[in-house]
């Protein structure tokens, strides 16, 4: 198997500026999906865009993708076999209902190949010490860890801080896996714009999901305003017959016009 995709975690905290920083990071390093959340609403060009509240999937263009569910806080989609989840769950919420939107999820496929990315607001054993969160994080804790063991995934995330929020630092994101192997996962350093740090991994897959070419068609107008000069005479409008007629001649130039000025072209790729 060979890594078949690139991903990035990131939360934009609905920021524009946090948006542009992660296109040039999406750029510089390749990335083919994007799980993010609280996403800024401008859209990265050459992606296409799945989101539901401020959970949202970027997917470059030429990966055929499949859209599974769209539910609260939470997006699914289907890259071949692979089952993508990107989740948040709000720090201010209660969150039994985002666990019952990830279970319903996670219910469909339970055995399939998934992985799950999203900022929780939660602390995961055994990266986060129960022992270290405010009370708040520990009723969060207590409910959802026993929740997602039972989904038997595997867990990514190392002891590296993913989030930098009024001088203190928490692990927040978190990237869980079942079926599938995960490579290079890492808490990227550079600076963001956001109180959040770009997490970055590859997905080893057995299926070829590289992007496509692009195909894209580009009409030479100058030459489809020469052609508008020279246009087919039409008959006299004396009856409906003759009126038909020329509806059907007029139809048929355009048509003909149309492919002789179109042309299909590949579209250049996005560079660093």
């Amino acid at each position: 198997m060979m890594e078949s995709l690139r991903i990035l975690q990131f939360n934009m905290g609905g920021m524009r500026l946090a948006l542009v920083n992660a296109e040039h990071f999406i750029n510089r390093r390749g990335i083919n999906v994007a799980l993010i959340s609280e996403p800024s609403k401008a859209p990265i060009y050459g992606f296409q865009r799945f989101e539901s509240g401020c959970a949202a999937i970027l997917v470059k263009h030429g990966i055929e993708v499949r859209l599974l569910m769209l539910i609260g806080e939470t997006v699914e989609i289907q890259i071949g076999t692979l089952n993508v989840v990107s989740t948040y769950w709000g720090p201010n919420d209660e969150i039994e209902g985002a666990l019952s939107d990830l279970e319903m999820v996670i219910r469909l496929n339970p055995r399939g190949k998934w992985i799950i990315g999203g900022d929780l607001n939660i602390g995961l054993e055994p990266v986060v010490d129960f022992s270290t969160l405010n009370w708040r994080k520990q009723r969060r804790m207590e409910i959802a860890q026993p929740d997602l063991d039972s989904y038997g995934y595997t867990l990514w995330n190392n002891n590296s801080p993913t989030c930098y929020h009024m001088g203190f630092e928490s692990i927040n994101d978190y990237t869980l896996s079942q079926g599938v192997e995960v490579c290079n996962w890492e808490v990227v350093p550079t600076p963001t714009m956001a109180d959040h740090q770009f997490i970055s991994y590859g997905i080893l897959m057995e299926e070829d999901v590289v992007c496509k070419k692009q195909i894209q068609r580009t009409t030479d107008y100058k030459l489809y305003e020469e052609k508008i000069l020279n246009q087919e005479e039409l008959l006299p409008y004396y009856s409906v017959g003759e009126t038909r007629v020329n509806a059907t001649t007029i139809t048929n130039w355009l048509s003909r016009t149309t492919n002789e000025c179109t042309k299909e072209v590949v579209r250049k790729p996005l560079t660093a």
